[in-house]
């Protein structure tokens, strides 16, 4: 090769570096980060336009209490297998489950059972009959099949499977469960929680950590177009509240100097990226989860005829089970998110933690003396996330407002045109007026949704 070839692929290589440093991914833990890029640390790329500043973590989400972010969809006592006598629910893999079936020639005497139970149930809130799993294991006995059906033979039909850990199974009256809302998972059927949700509790922090810092000249601006909104009819009471929160919004996050009217374009989230979160063993052998199923339990600051405060719902969730650990990465291009005074990774996790405990300090004063240990929980915590944690995104409307009285009347305004459960008249103290709990055990209750972040070195 001549020196003037030579010279060429020097420059061709000093080329194509430059190019592929103009041209890193945003998130430095894939694979074609150079090998000397540091991990966890504030980098730089060159660009034609400027030099842009990358902070990355990599965190781990601590489940201190069960969370359940939902899939959307929700199965039916006849679309998956419970062994009441283990409390297992096993959820079917659909083509091993259509095949089994059709295997054991099935499919016209499951449609009479599905038929059969509907009419059995439709004048009853819960599942009534016999669950799909004691049915399949008594048809050798009604000599529907010629050889008896085992229990291996069900259990390998499943993509995942969940221990049952509900009030009425705990004291062993129920050999069912009703619909149970899934949680989001991946093809392979493991849970997952999603860096959407992740991403969004972040921001509703960011939002509210602006708010607390507010003026009460800013406050009460806000507030006034707010109260403006309740007499009018529900529709138009959500599109003007929505209207109001997207102009609060925008005052925060449209920073970014684009000649352009669309929100998302110019809000500085844009440089907040975080990955889905996946689950991380304690071990190296342990390579999957199995869930939880917990039903609903809410708490009320108001007793009912009976003197009762709370109640157990016919409601059923998969849950990702306590002391579960999930792994997720968060960057943050610097040179946007300091537009909002916003430099590193912690602040935003310190603004999270500061969101849920003053959340968190409000339904304290109102269920603090009747539920310490489960508050106690909540101390260890950074973040709500996920179902059963709704009460905590008012929090919004209680730090604008000019007191807790304000905001709980219009709270309540508002669920009642929305829901309908006497709110005006029920809500004497908060609005609403229920902490959303999960029982464990037998004497062992949970609020949902709490969780830890820890920051990996």
């Amino acid at each position: 090769m001549s020196k003037e070839k030579q010279k060429l692929s020097k420059a061709q290589k000093k080329k194509q570096a430059k190019q592929a440093a103009q041209n890193l991914p945003l998130n430095p833990n894939t694979e074609n980060v150079p090998q000397d890029s540091p991990q966890n640390k504030v980098y730089e790329r060159l660009t034609p336009e400027r030099t842009l500043k990358r902070e990355c973590k990599t965190l781990v989400l601590q489940c201190i209490s069960p969370i359940h972010i939902g899939s959307g969809e929700t199965l039916k006592a006849v679309e998956y297998l419970y062994d009441s006598q283990n409390q297992t629910v096993y959820f079917l893999d659909e083509s091993k489950w259509i095949n089994f079936l059709f295997s054991k020639n099935l499919i016209d005497e499951f449609a009479k059972y599905v038929e059969l139970t509907a009419e059995n149930s439709a004048q009853n809130e819960e599942f009534t009959g016999n669950n799909v799993w004691n049915w399949l294991l008594s048809l050798h006995e009604k000599n529907i099949v010629p050889t008896e059906i085992k229990a291996y033979e069900l259990r390998a039909l499943s993509i995942r499977q969940a221990h049952a850990k509900t009030n009425t199974i705990v004291s062993g009256k129920r050999q069912t469960l009703n619909d149970i809302a899934c949680h989001i998972s991946k093809a392979d059927g493991q849970p997952y929680i999603p860096g959407s949700s992740i991403k969004g509790m972040f921001r509703t922090a960011i939002l509210y950590s602006f708010i607390k810092n507010f003026s009460d000249e800013e406050k009460q601006k806000y507030w006034a177009e707010i109260v403006k909104t309740k007499d009018l009819l529900l529709k138009d009471q959500q599109k003007a509240c929505n209207e109001i929160i997207q102009q609060l919004e925008n005052e925060i996050f449209s920073k970014l100097d684009y000649d352009t009217k669309d929100a998302q374009i110019k809000s500085v989230m844009r440089g907040l990226i975080v990955s889905d979160a996946f689950f991380s063993p304690p071990r190296g052998n342990v390579t999957r989860i199995d869930t939880v199923i917990l039903q609903k339990v809410d708490a009320s600051t108001k007793a009912n005829l009976n003197g009762q405060t709370e109640k157990t719902l016919p409601l059923f969730r998969e849950c990702i089970p306590a002391g579960s650990q999930f792994k997720f990465t968060v960057t943050l291009d610097l040179d946007i998110m300091e537009k909002i005074g916003v430099k590193s990774v912690e602040e935003i996790l310190q603004m999270s933690k500061e969101f849920m405990q003053d959340g968190a300090d409000l339904l304290k004063k109102f269920f603090g003396t009747r539920y310490a240990a489960e508050f106690k929980e909540v101390e260890k915590a950074d973040a709500f996330i996920g179902g059963g944690t709704g009460f905590i995104a008012t929090t919004l409307l209680y730090s604008l407002a000019p007191s807790i009285d304000d905001a709980k009347e219009f709270i309540a305004n508002y669920f009642d045109k929305a829901f309908r459960h006497n709110h005006e008249s029920n809500d004497e103290k908060i609005s609403p007026r229920t902490l959303k709990l999960t029982k464990i055990s037998k004497d062992k209750k949970q609020i949902f949704g709490l969780c830890k972040f820890v920051v990996k070195k």
